[in-house]
């Protein structure tokens, strides 16, 4: 079968073609549908494929495996029939805005920190893209900051596929060893790649670019990007919250940050004076409890609290054992038990056959997750300490 002709090659900006159906035969869970060309790109170059529609199909994803281009559809068509197919637009313009976008950033990045673009994932609501050197904030800063001037110059998007002898004197940009026809995707004064995506004509379509987070990847870094209108919602939602937070909190915009760290300094000092409060009402709730084992149940304690509990009470009962369940029937139980006299590993283990019991321990103490009713939990672990106390 011959290759599809790649119409989005010609011309990036054609949303509608006509076309002649080669292949429909029946995939996993839709039709795939070879044509004779195509304006869809497929999913490659880490780029996510386009979506439209093929007469009254619709099409969800397109692959391309040798030169053949598989559009994945939810009806069949008719071989030897043409066809009428458009893209979504919308969604196509996103990504060029990203993708071109990504090559401004990269193009600046790699020569200005001497590093290289080894990852680039652009998906349905972000654009991550990995370098393999560490960047500062203020390397970041000034790469954003001049990556939007480029954009706003509206510089001219090259595309071209240069003979074998031109590429050896062409220093350009790839991710991994090409073969055949290359593509380039030039930004004069900014970058040269390879690519095989649809972009921009011109820079200032992007509109916008900013670099939302930055993370450690590897021996360098991740940078999760969004240009054109993706970053024009994304700084739109952003303000909405920062407007909400004007409102709630009363205070100025340029002050919320102080605002904002006093209100989590207020909350840590509360919360740890919550919690010594549960821990004090716990251990008088289980001072003078004349059963053993003994078995207390609460919400919302600190796992920490309840082995601070715990500890507190077998101090000063050491021939007990105590245990301490958070959580409700509902959702299911966080313990901690412990005792000096009994083995707590081998409780775990008749614990874990009878009730499900999720996690382990020391032979004095185990901690974990348990899905029973109260009632079950409690009757369950004071016959086990009844058995083992007969035994001994």
């Amino acid at each position: 079968m011959n290759r599809t002709v790649t119409l989005y090659d010609e011309d990036a900006y054609r949303r509608s073609f006509t076309a002649t159906v080669l292949d429909c035969r029946p995939g996993r869970d839709d039709y795939e549908i070879i044509l004779d060309q195509t304006v869809f790109f497929p999913q490659q170059g880490g780029q996510v494929s386009d979506r439209g529609r093929l007469g009254e199909a619709f099409i969800s994803d397109v692959q391309i495996s040798d030169g053949i281009i598989i559009h994945h559809a939810d009806k069949p068509l008719e071989p030897g029939s043409k066809v009428e197919g458009e893209i979504d637009w919308q969604r196509r313009f996103e990504l060029m805005q990203n993708h071109t976008g990504e090559h401004i950033l990269s193009g600046i990045i790699c020569h200005a920190c001497g590093c290289r673009n080894v990852g680039f994932r652009l998906a349905e609501d972000n654009c991550t893209v990995d370098y393999d050197l560490p960047l500062t904030s203020q390397q970041l800063e000034e790469a954003e900051r001049m990556a939007n001037q480029v954009i706003w110059e509206n510089r001219e998007v090259l595309v071209s596929c240069p003979s074998e002898e031109q590429l050896k004197n062409l220093d350009y940009r790839s991710k991994k060893e090409l073969e055949g026809k290359i593509r380039i995707v030039e930004i004069p004064g900014v970058d040269v790649c390879a690519c095989c995506a649809p972009h921009l004509k011109h820079t200032g379509e992007a509109g916008l670019l900013k670099i939302i987070s930055a993370e450690k990847h590897k021996n360098g870094v991740r940078l999760y990007i969004l240009s054109g209108q993706r970053a024009f919602r994304a700084l739109k939602e952003s303000q909405e919250v920062t407007d909400q937070l004007v409102h709630e909190l009363s205070t100025p915009r340029e002050k919320l940050p102080q605002r904002v760290e006093a209100l989590s300094l207020l909350a840590e000092r509360l919360s740890r004076e919550l919690s010594a409060v549960k821990v004090q009402l716990l251990v008088r709730q289980i001072a003078d409890e004349p059963s053993d084992p003994v078995l207390f149940f609460c919400r919302d304690v600190l796992e920490k609290d309840i082995r601070e509990v715990i500890n507190g009470f077998l101090a000063e009962h050491p021939e007990k054992t105590c245990g301490g369940f958070c959580g409700s029937d509902e959702e299911g139980y966080r313990l901690v038990l412990a005792s000096a006299r009994h083995d707590m590993k081998k409780l775990a283990a008749a614990l874990r056959e009878r009730l499900g019991f999720q996690g382990g321990g020391s032979s004095q103490m185990i901690q974990g997750n348990i899905r029973a009713e109260r009632s079950g939990i409690e009757e369950t672990v004071r016959k086990l300490m009844n058995e083992e106390d007969n035994t001994l």
